[in-house]
């Protein structure tokens, strides 16, 4: 037997002709229909109309002459409902949960094209490491042969500056210095005691 995919909301059409036939008996899935002509036609498909479609020709005599199936497979797109950001910054460490949701049986993970092991909407980091970074991408399937991928999301590990302070004293002033490690820009702020000291942006902080 052959076989066809349409999707829901599609028309369908189904035909088998046979030379000096007189009538034909369609059946899905082995029950009979109400198709006694050559051709069965559905204007909008839904996946009550999946399934194995049988035609029998008769002769006059009402002799069958042939028979033929074929299996329709309606194909249902998953609904997105939130999809993937499409870049997220995440402090080395720390937690991160990415979330595809729709009205999916299943999904598929990748990162870099490469498959993950896990089957759910979400994919759970506890503690984010360098490992994780790369582009991730999700695939949601449903029952009824149908599929849908996510947009990509790049994952990037967001390091920390790392300050170091020197001090030194210069007759009654101290002079405090701030060295900073960073891959990336920042800005500088000068606290006390947990509170910010006025104006006090720059590497250097002089104590009078």
């Amino acid at each position: 037997s052959s076989s066809v995919n349409v999707s829901v909301g599609h028309p369908l059409t189904l035909s088998f002709a046979v030379v000096g036939a007189q009538s034909y008996q369609w059946y899905k899935d082995n029950s009979q229909i109400a198709h006694t002509d050559s051709t069965v036609k559905i204007s909008a498909v839904t996946t009550d109309n999946a399934g194995v479609y049988r035609c029998t020709a008769y002769s006059f005599s009402n002799e069958p002459l042939s028979s033929s199936s074929v299996t329709v497979r309606v194909i249902s797109i998953p609904t997105i409902t939130t999809d993937l950001p499409s870049r997220v910054v995440v402090p080395l460490s720390s937690a991160l949960t990415l979330t595809f949701a729709s009205n999916a049986a299943s999904y598929r993970w990748t990162r870099n094209g490469t498959n993950l092991d896990n089957l759910a909407s979400t994919l759970t980091f506890s503690s984010i490491t360098y490992q994780d970074a790369g582009t991730y991408q999700v695939t949601a399937y449903n029952s009824a042969w149908g599929y849908v991928q996510s947009m990509e999301c790049v994952v990037l590990i967001e390091v920390l500056p790392v300050v170091t302070l020197h001090a030194t004293v210069n007759d009654s002033d101290v002079m405090i210095r701030a060295v900073v490690t960073s891959s990336s820009e920042y800005t500088l702020q000068w606290r006390r005691d947990g509170s910010a000291v006025h104006l006090e942006t720059s590497d250097l902080l002089v104590l009078a």
